[in-house]
């Protein structure tokens, strides 16, 4: 299965459905997505440029961030084949594709896929330049740099700079890298954005240090790599033992890694998952160092996905109720059975079972959260764009909400619908147009003012996150 194309066909085909389900139906709830379309002014100004293309409706202005996350994928493989081999590009590209955290941030818009794409084109021309130094890879790697500061500066500063001083210190043709004036695009882009007072951390981002705690950022990069954890850390293992020895390529490995790995970046899922296809494809012959580290890490993992996939039940049930534990049984099923078939793989040294066991966990389980998990947890955070559709349904053009229930999300729909967003102390007791959101006990009503009439919004969830407490 390792060189079936009709496998990563599928694998890739999957990916792509995955990366574009849903997302003209989601409504923007979402921090990030609401930063980035509010414009507040915190936001990078590259980022809104390439928003305002295609700011038209939900799944035009996502489409940009999976567009961006198959370019950088699409890059890294054209330039990676020659430098890593076709087939274990192959393969770690279809690894990446199962990742659980790459797809959910090529499915909002936020800058961090355009970061991913630009970070991808970095590490490309950085280390075909030291391989064999030529005036394409420098000038395409100041580019890449450069737009990269201007998107976010502080983690594109780090992810470069470590990138190229491991290189320089450790690779054999490293010193070559000096010609690549590292130091001229972070003077240039930090010039720009002084002189025209634009934001060194902006906002947008989903990875982010300034926002993002250590111990969460951990958390969700592990979970990522969650399907092919086992290989993946068997080729760290590996790579560290081969660096002792200064082995090329195991520089290379853990220069990309420890960059990704400070910066905060989604290569971060790449590096791993190309450490685990340079692992998978020695595991059948029998010289393989590694098969009782894989054995052991992929009998945990199923052992502790049991207990998690059953702790998301109960999670599921308790917010989402009945809707929401089916469909969290869906997804605990689909991961877990395929895992298991992975297990099995494993311990009867069966790389096709493995590797499709491991991919397909991945792949089906992104499908199912959000064609079946995410449409019930929609119907509860999306009150926003609800509460616009009923008010314009009772043909009111004006909106009176309490001031500590107003949301980022009711002021973008309501902009974008020609709505006046009031607070309900400048609201006349006679006023015909205004559609009044008053508060009960549990949850919020929606009433004309004139006929004090309930319209069916239930908006208990839009209180839990936006009341503020007085």
């Amino acid at each position: 299965m390792l060189q079936s194309r009709t496998f990563a066909g599928i694998a890739i085909f999957l990916f792509m459905i995955n990366l574009l389900v849903m997302n003209d139906v989601v409504a923007y709830w979402s921090p990030i997505e609401l930063d980035i379309l509010t414009k507040n002014g915190k936001t990078s100004p590259l980022v809104n440029a390439i928003v305002s293309i295609s700011e038209s409706n939900e799944f035009t202005v996502r489409l940009l961030s999976g567009l961006f996350i198959i370019g950088g994928l699409a890059a890294l493989f054209y330039y990676g084949k020659a430098l890593f081999g076709r087939q274990d590009m192959i393969v770690a590209c279809v690894f990446t594709t199962s990742s659980l955290l790459l797809p959910q941030l090529g499915k909002t818009l936020s800058g961090d896929a355009v970061l991913f794409f630009c970070q991808a084109v970095i590490f490309i021309s950085n280390i075909l330049y030291v391989k064999r130094p030529k005036k394409v890879w420098l000038l395409v790697y100041n580019i890449s740099f450069f737009v990269a500061l201007m998107l976010h500066f502080v983690p594109a500063l780090l992810f470069a700079s470590v990138l190229w001083f491991f290189l320089y210190s450790k690779h054999p043709q490293g010193k070559r890298s000096v010609s690549l004036l590292p130091w001229a695009s972070p003077l240039l882009a930090a010039a720009i954005l002084f002189g025209f007072n634009l934001p060194f951390f902006p906002s947008g981002y989903w990875l982010d240090f300034s926002v993002l705690p250590f111990g969460k950022y951990l958390l969700l990069i592990t979970l990522g790599i969650v399907p092919f954890i086992p290989f993946a850390l068997a080729g760290l293992k590996h790579n560290f033992l081969k660096f002792r020895k200064k082995e090329e390529l195991s520089i290379i490995l853990l220069a990309l890694l420890m960059a990704s790995f400070v910066a905060y970046s989604l290569m971060f899922q790449f590096v791993m998952a190309l450490m685990a296809a340079k692992q998978i494809k020695d595991y059948e012959k029998p010289y393989y160092n590694h098969e009782k580290t894989v054995k052991l890490i992929s009998v945990l993992l199923l052992i502790g996905s049991f207990f998690a996939l059953a702790a998301m039940m109960i999670y599921a049930f308790e917010y989402l109720r009945e809707p929401g534990f089916r469909a969290a049984i869906l997804l605990a099923a689909v991961f877990w059975v395929f895992n298991f078939i992975a297990v099995i793989g494993v311990y009867a040294k069966k790389v096709s079972y493995a590797f499709g066991g491991m991919v397909m966990s991945g792949l089906l389980f992104t499908f199912f959260a959000w064609t079946q998990l995410i449409p019930i947890y929609e119907s509860k955070a999306a009150v926003a764009k609800q509460i616009i559709y009923k008010v314009q349904k009772e043909q009111g053009t004006k909106i009176a909400v309490e001031e500590d229930t107003r949301s980022d999300a009711l002021t973008y729909y309501a902009q974008q619908n020609n709505i006046d967003l009031v607070t309900t102390d400048l609201v006349d007791s006679t006023d015909t147009e205004t559609i009044f959101i008053g508060l009960t006990k549990d949850k919020t009503i929606i009433a004309n003012v004139k006929a004090w009439h309930t319209v069916g919004v239930d908006t208990s969830y839009y209180l839990s996150r936006n009341t503020r407490p007085q």
